[in-house]
Parts: C-alpha cells; structure tokens; sequence
C-alpha cells in the first residue's frame, strides 16, 4: 500500500486488517472506519452505519454464492 498519501490518517487510526490491495482501520477517537487502497485513495465509514453497509454488500454477495 502506497501509505504515503494517507499518512494523516495513520497518525490518527489504529490498523484492523488488510485484504488483498485494501488496508482496513479506525479512527482512535471516534470508532469510524476507514478503507485505503493500494495508491492511498480512501473512504470513511461512520461505526453507526457500518452494520448496515456490511449487510447490503453481503446480501448482494450471497445470493451469487449459493448458485456455484
């Protein structure tokens, strides 16, 4: 990860975990979440709504695992 466009944020966050070219962490101070991908591009997820964007991805991706 090229975590030289995003070093403000690592000052500021705690590392959860990385996937494949994605770097998962969150913020120290308010729980949110942010994802930084592999040329330090990111997005911010507030905790209070993460839940709900877990279950939209999931719901999009189990229907296509049941059929294989």
């Amino acid at each position: 990860m090229n975590i030289k466009n995003a070093e403000e944020l690592i000052e500021v966050t705690e590392l959860i975990d990385s996937v494949g070219e994605y770097v998962i962490r969150k913020f120290i101070t308010s729980g949110n979440y942010v994802i930084i991908d592999n040329i330090g591009d990111f997005v911010i997820i507030e905790r209070d709504i993460a839940d709900q964007i877990c279950s939209v991805l999931w719901n999009d991706i189990a229907p296509q695992e049941k059929l294989n």
